[in-house]
């Protein structure tokens, strides 16, 4: 099975780097978001199983992050500090790394 990140990030004028992302690690699926003011990690209780299709839902409304896997109980967390939005008027990238590139 390949596993990969999948990220939106942008870095504004003053050096602050806003990102949301879902990544799978150790076969674990977590969200991550920064607003500014620090990371929010939302971690699912069980790892994927390989070869099997999986329904992964992530959310995120102001500071509040919600993760869902496969139906499962919801993982919520809340992102530190006071900054609510993650502004996208700046120049960003939309990707995924698969597991198998090279650096």
């Amino acid at each position: 099975m390949e596993l990969t990140k999948f990220a939106f990030s942008f870095h504004l004028a003053c050096k602050v780097t806003k990102q949301i992302m879902y990544e799978c690690l150790q076969r674990y699926v977590e969200l991550r978001y920064d607003l500014g003011d620090g990371s929010a990690i939302l971690r699912s209780g069980s790892r994927l199983e390989a070869g099997l299709t999986h329904h992964i839902a992530a959310k995120r409304y102001n500071r509040d992050g919600l993760l869902r896997v496969d139906g499962q109980h919801d993982i919520k967390g809340m992102s530190p500090g006071s900054m609510k939005s993650l502004n996208l008027a700046h120049h960003g990238f939309m990707g995924y790394v698969p597991l198998n590139s090279t650096k």
